[in-house]
């Protein structure tokens, strides 16, 4: 199954990456389907990516240089919250802000399991999206 288990205002959620979650965040960020809602994740979570590398260079205590743009914490705060509200968990969008500013190493996690989420090609290598249908 593809879930994860994090604790947030002292409330356990459990983020669970199925068709339904995917479904409430096209919902939420106006896109027409899977493809759009995968697209705009990934821009997101490039971002995101970005920033956890540059954090991982770093020496512990220094004062971090990278930018992570506010569109992409609330992004991935959409993410938390509407997947928390699908499991019966309703968080504040800033409480779920402060945990993914405040977390971003676990968000590589997050980042993973979405992509598990998504529909692949059954020819497809193992990890690899399946390509969108041409027009």
């Amino acid at each position: 199954m593809r879930e994860l288990k994090i604790t947030i205002g002292g409330n356990e959620v459990v983020l669970l990456f199925n068709y339904g979650f995917i479904r409430l965040l096209g919902d939420a960020w106006g896109c027409d389907g899977p493809v759009g809602v995968m697209t705009k994740f990934i821009t997101a979570a490039g971002e995101l990516v970005d920033a956890i590398a540059n954090l991982d260079s770093t020496k512990e205590g220094a004062v971090q240089s990278f930018e992570l743009p506010f569109d992409t914490i609330d992004m991935f705060a959409d993410l938390i919250r509407i997947s928390a509200k699908a499991n019966g968990v309703a968080l504040d969008s800033s409480l779920c802000a402060d945990y993914v500013f405040e977390n971003q190493p676990v968000m590589s996690d997050v980042i993973k399991l979405f992509m598990d989420a998504m529909p692949k090609s059954k020819t497809a290598e193992p990890g690899k999206m399946m390509p969108a249908a041409a027009n």
